[in-house]
């Protein structure tokens, strides 16, 4: 578990990710982000997210950083009632079909 390594992810934190006006800097959070990784072995798991993959920094998308990309494109009618199976153990509802159509006129995701 990474949980005991927190303290010591703090102390780095504050010795250097931070510049002189308040803000993170990018190195400072590679860094940071780079000792997570040291401090949790092959335990750990990083989660981020973004709209905008096109405007990331390579430095930030390299293997070892991050190993694993997947797009969450926009939720289909078949995945809205997979996930209402899946999640809510519901195969049939009234409003499906309104839902359904809904889905089909608009482009969203089921992320927040």
């Amino acid at each position: 578990m990474c949980v005991k390594y927190e303290f010591k992810l703090v102390e780095i934190a504050r010795e250097g990710i931070v510049n002189n006006k308040g803000y993170v800097t990018f190195s400072g959070f590679l860094n940071f982000i780079d000792a997570l990784w040291s401090s949790c072995g092959d335990e750990g798991i990083i989660v981020f997210k973004t709209n905008r993959k096109d405007k990331l920094d390579p430095a930030l998308l390299r293997p070892g950083r991050m190993d694993v990309h997947i797009n969450m494109s926009y939720c289909t009618p078949c995945g809205f009632r997979l996930l209402a199976s899946n999640y809510h153990g519901i195969t049939q509802h009234e409003r499906f079909e309104e839902i359904e159509d809904l889905i089909g006129k608009l482009e969203i995701t089921l992320l927040r």
